[in-house]
């Protein structure tokens, strides 16, 4: 790599030893990434307006150009944790169990099905039983997502540093850009269930979900041109939004061992990749959890589920080869119990846990060394980059339901994080009403 001209006064020695480390800044800007989003082409089509090329096009002041490499390091460390994060985390925001509310039984006299005199269930989690033969089940549920965290770093405060060129030369780069990023997501989900009860021990289920993403990225920028040693500063904000179905999710539970207080089920979801990626609507690909429930009934019932999420390649996580790459598997486990209050009134909570297996995680690389220009004051201290690793994430859970009358199930839950893996919601509310028939 070379720059074209040279500041009067520097001799080659220091012109050389600039260049050597724009070069090193440039490779460990590109090469820390695991990844470069080579699939969402943001500078043309109907992609530049996508959410997942908000950044890209932000960062950009006008008559400046990304160097070669650059976009790629500036998608790679912002567009990687954040484009699998968010793409991943959205298709894996818990639902709220299609078969959490009221359960029937068979009557041992009259030999018909009746409501159940158990708890009204667990919101996040499964429950072994099943809700009855040829009972319906329809439910709608809110919640609301503010996204503060991503792996323990603030999304209101992100450093970076890349290259631009400020002469229409991508490949010969001449300004260094030093900023501070902000990044605003706000995620409302709202979802409609509806299940089947098929015999009296297996149930078939249906989830669409409907979103709205709202997304802000802001950035305050300095650059420097290694040329003529000139700086300015560029502050930029846009913001976009995207609405539409995200991934339907089609379930099958069905209950292999039950007795009186006790009951055991097997069961299966299949995620379909019918929300939009590049928006983040969605996940881009297809997905499959087995699962185990595992249910003592009475008038505190604890319940434990166990699952593992096997998902194929997605857009959203590219390879360094630039191919698709695959959207991170997870391990997902819980347990908690739920108390009848009331024949009327539950409260539930639950510890949901998952291990994420080969992520982009996001880091901040710090102690750059400072560059030898004439303005001691310039120095790049740190970066945000991606990395790839396996990370734990654990939410809590608290919630009432009650049943005002008849089929009627309101319910109202709390999601709590407490740990830092992933991208996250310190809190996430939720409500919601079902009926079954």
């Amino acid at each position: 790599m070379t720059f074209r001209g040279r500041r009067a006064g520097w001799g080659p020695k220091v012109n050389e030893m600039i260049q050597q480390r724009i070069l090193v800044v440039l490779l460990l800007a590109v090469g820390v990434s695991p990844s470069a989003v080579a699939q969402i082409n943001c500078n043309s089509g109907s992609a530049t307006t996508k959410l997942s090329c908000l950044i890209p096009t932000t960062v950009t002041p006008p008559t400046y150009t990304f160097s070669n490499g650059s976009t790629s390091a500036v998608s790679g460390n912002f567009g990687s944790f954040l484009q699998a994060d968010l793409g991943g985390e959205i298709s894996q925001i818990p639902l709220a169990s299609p078969a959490s509310g009221i359960i029937f039984t068979t009557d041992p006299t009259l030999h018909v099905p009746v409501p159940s005199d158990q708890s009204l269930g667990p919101i996040l989690t499964q429950r072994a039983e099943t809700i009855g033969r040829h009972k319906l089940y329809v439910s709608m549920t809110y919640q609301y997502f503010l996204l503060q965290d991503a792996d323990g770093l603030g999304l209101k405060s992100l450093p970076a540093t890349f290259l631009l060129s400020s002469n229409n030369t991508p490949s010969n780069p001449d300004t260094v850009v030093i900023a501070n990023s902000r990044v605003d997501l706000k995620v409302h989900q709202w979802v409609g269930y509806l299940t089947f009860g098929l015999t009296s021990k297996i149930d078939l289920s249906v989830a669409v979900p409907l979103l709205r993403v709202d997304m802000r990225y802001t950035t305050n920028e300095q650059l420097f041109n290694i040329i003529t040693g000139a700086t300015q500063n560029h502050i930029a904000s846009q913001a976009e939004e995207a609405t539409g179905i995200g991934d339907v999710v089609v379930a099958v539970k069905a209950t292999i061992w039950r007795m009186k207080h006790a009951g055991f089920a097997l069961g299966g979801e299949l995620r379909l990749p019918s929300g939009d990626a590049q928006n983040f609507l969605g996940s881009g690909t297809i997905g499959v959890k087995p699962f185990a429930a595992f249910t003592y009934s009475g008038r505190v019932s604890p319940h434990f589920n166990v699952g593992y999420q096997a998902n194929g390649n997605t857009e959203l996580v590219v390879t360094s080869a630039g191919n698709k790459g695959g959207l991170p598997n997870r391990l997902i486990y819980s347990g908690g119990a739920d108390w009848r209050l009331t024949r009327r009134l539950t409260i539930a909570a639950d510890v949901l846990a998952q291990r994420v297996f080969q992520a982009p995680e996001a880091k901040i690389m710090r102690n750059f060394a400072p560059f030898p220009v004439s303005n001691p004051g310039f120095s790049i201290a740190q970066t945000t980059v991606s990395s790839s690793g396996t990370y734990n994430r654990t939410d809590g859970s608290i919630g009432l339901k009650l049943k005002p009358w008849g089929g009627l199930l309101l319910t109202g839950n709390l999601l709590v994080k407490l740990d830092q893996g992933g991208l996250r919601s310190r809190m996430a509310p939720l409500v919601g009403a079902s009926y079954t028939f």
